[in-house]
């Protein structure tokens, strides 16, 4: 019996065509993009935010474009999630940031009112999405992934504007050969995809051709209901002594097992940090309150 959001997810997805990984990974996505900046932790001296880039590769045809665009009816449901358009220019996707604004409303809290700028993005074909590598496109994404302040100035246009507090997160679909082609060889030492989460699948899954519709109408109600639960989550989450004690071993052991392909040399030093953000999507899917049990941290 489904639980947690996750869990529920996987379970009314299971008629599409997806593998059960891609379907668990796409529940994750749509957690943190619920998320964006009103849960975090607390480590080497700033706020650490859950927001993903998070890519399903997997060759044409297995069930990648139908998670997305699941994923994306779930976002609009909230209301109130800002979900940027399938297809966009680096300053319309500005743009959609810029409009996200975000306000959480605390009256007996110091600060009473927290602003942000979130946006969250369901993309069907990378291709579409990102046009080429090497863009302004692909630049303004790596600077807005880690939260920093973000401003922008053009003469020619008489544009100024600054975004002190933003959040993306993306869920995108690709194939191989597109990304053989979209990123050149030193791309991988740049700092766009040691952002990006990528999760390979070859397996399509096959439901039953000509079966009785499966669609469960009360089942994403639940899912609805599940993930404005989570978007009304606030505040900073906190560690169980043990999980410290066993965070910190694996992070001062260098992390093991450590990927040794020579193109994950610069994903490798953000392991830690996405191990961070799994824990706190662990920890909201599970219920209760904002501490991270060795549980959370082990399913991270």
């Amino acid at each position: 019996m489904a639980t947690g959001f996750i869990d529920t997810f996987v379970q009314y997805t299971h008629n599409l065509p997806s593998s059960e990984l891609w379907r668990k990974w796409a529940a994750i996505a749509t957690v943190a993009g619920a998320l964006e900046r009103r849960v975090w932790v607390y480590t080497l001296g700033s706020n650490l935010y859950p927001n993903m880039y998070t890519f399903l590769i997997g060759p044409p045809g297995v069930g990648k474009t139908v998670l997305s665009s699941v994923v994306q009816d779930l976002w609009l449901s909230t209301e109130n999630i800002n979900v940027a358009p399938s297809s966009c220019s680096a300053q319309s996707f500005v743009d959609s940031l810029r409009h996200g604004e975000q306000r959480v409303v605390r009256p007996t809290e110091t600060p009473p009112v927290i602003n942000y700028n979130g946006v969250c993005a369901a993309v069907n074909e990378l291709g579409v999405f990102l046009t080429e590598y090497s863009g302004e496109f692909v630049a303004t994404l790596t600077d807005l992934y880690d939260g920093k302040r973000y401003a922008e100035r053009k003469r020619t246009a008489k544009l100024e504007y600054t975004i002190d507090n933003p959040c993306v997160n993306m869920l995108a679909c690709g194939t191989p050969s597109y990304l053989g082609t979209f990123l050149p060889e030193g791309a991988w030492d740049q700092g766009f995809m040691s952002r990006v989460i990528m999760i390979y699948s070859g397996v399509m899954a096959r439901p039953s051709l000509f079966g009785v519709e499966t669609t469960d109408k009360d089942l994403f109600e639940l899912l609805k209901k599940q993930i404005k639960s989570i978007r009304e989550l606030y505040g900073k989450c906190t560690f169980k002594p043990d999980v410290i004690e066993t965070l910190t071993a694996w992070y001062n052991a260098g992390g093991p097992p450590v990927p040794d392909h020579p193109k994950l040399l610069n994903y490798n030093t953000r392991r830690t940090a996405k191990l961070l953000k799994l824990c706190m999507v662990a920890c909201v899917d599970a219920g209760g309150s904002l501490v991270i049990t060795l549980e959370h941290y082990q399913r991270a």
